[in-house]
């Protein structure tokens, strides 16, 4: 077993060499260290510079490649709609022809003043049959599809105050159609003894034409009932009429059309222009669009006037109009009776009141019973 000595205690001197020594190796092992770091650093720089330029490069190219190609999509997208113009054209010039050929008095959707022009006379014209007025709807409806066509068609190029017009004329124009149902039906109620032929259980009638339906029901007998039934077998509808109108001198008629059509049921009086949206046009006003002078005559009710407005209600419109419907619309209304007909000594004597031409759509429950005289 070998035997240790006491260890021999350094010097101050040795202490202060060894102290300088050690920072001497920290200071070269410091140095070494921020060159490493310094040429990492740089590395790493010329990295992301070579990177960035070959990007640049890269980004370059394929700008230059994409504005070619933009400029070669223009040009081509250019010569489509130059051709596309020119067919246009040439489409409408061939079905200018052939409507001049077929003396067609339909008028035409694009013109204004022709729209103008028919709604005006229709407005003035008076349909007692209801076959006729459902003809008068069948050919609105035809020309409703030349607007649906032309609206389509300023939707493609972006032409909304051109659309609103036209949602306009449509409205308008279904409206017309509406009036012609209506006075058709006041003058079926206020001359059902001739359409009954003397058969007192004769109580209703109906009729379908180009999708539209419509089905007449007159409480004839003023019989309680709980619940009755009333079939339109020809129209495909039927009606279950509630006991409290057993007794009550009104008629309950069914429609059906095969569109967006909403009624404003606020005012009952009768009057068919102000118991519809789109109702026909009051004669003399007229519906958007200039003159071809440029000008703009738009000054009766309800005209669309040309000052972006029209633009603004119809971008609105999806926000504003709480009354949407889609597809087609079914319409179930009460209306009363004109006063009935009195004979004497063979003479049928019938009384010319408001219902004699228009109808008068009544609330249910029924606030009042009319009573026929």
């Amino acid at each position: 077993m070998m035997a240790v000595g006491p260890k021999k205690k350094k010097s101050k001197a040795q202490k202060e060499a060894e102290r300088l020594q050690a920072e001497e190796e920290e200071r070269k092992a410091e140095i070494l260290r921020a060159k490493r770091e310094a040429e990492r650093i740089r590395k790493e720089a010329e990295d992301a510079k070579r990177l960035k330029e070959e990007q640049i490069a890269d980004r370059t190219e394929e700008l230059e490649r994409l504005s070619n190609e933009l400029q070669e999509a223009q040009d081509q997208i250019a010569e489509t709609k130059e051709r596309l113009r020119w067919a246009e054209k040439l489409e409408a010039v061939q079905s200018s022809w052939e409507t001049y050929t077929k003396c067609d008095p339909r008028p035409d959707a694009a013109s204004e003043k022709a729209l103008n022009t028919f709604l005006s006379q229709g407005a003035d014209e008076e349909v007692p049959e209801l076959d006729q007025a459902m003809e008068r709807c069948v050919y609105g409806e035809s020309i409703a599809a030349d607007l649906l066509n032309d609206i389509g068609q300023s939707l493609e190029n972006g032409d909304i105050s051109r659309m609103a017009r036209n949602e306009e004329f449509l409205e308008l124009l279904r409206g017309l159609s509406f009036d012609k149902i209506d006075f058709a039906t006041a003058h079926l109620l206020s001359h059902w003894d001739s359409l009954s032929g003397g058969d007192e259980d004769f109580d209703r009638t109906c009729m379908t034409a180009g999708g539209i339906r419509v089905g007449v029901w007159v409480n004839v007998s003023l019989k309680g009932f709980r619940m009755k039934t009333v079939d339109f077998a020809a129209a495909g509808m039927s009606t279950d009429v509630p006991r409290p109108l057993s007794g009550a001198s009104v008629a309950v008629r069914n429609i059906f059309v095969p569109y967006r059509f909403v009624r404003n049921q606020g005012n009952n009086n009768g009057n068919s222009n102000n118991d519809s949206i789109g109702a026909g046009r009051v004669p003399g006003t007229t519906v958007g669009g200039d003159d071809a002078d440029g000008s703009n005559t738009n000054t009766g009710p309800g005209a669309v006037p040309n000052d972006g407005s029209a633009q603004k209600a119809y971008t609105t419109h999806g926000t504003q109009d709480e009354k949407i419907v889609l597809g087609g619309t079914f319409f179930l209304e009460i209306v009363a009776l004109p006063p009935g007909i009195k004979k004497i000594k063979g003479w049928v004597f019938r009384a010319e009141t408001e219902l004699s031409k228009a109808v008068a759509r009544q609330t249910y429950p029924l606030e009042w019973r009319s009573t026929r005289l």
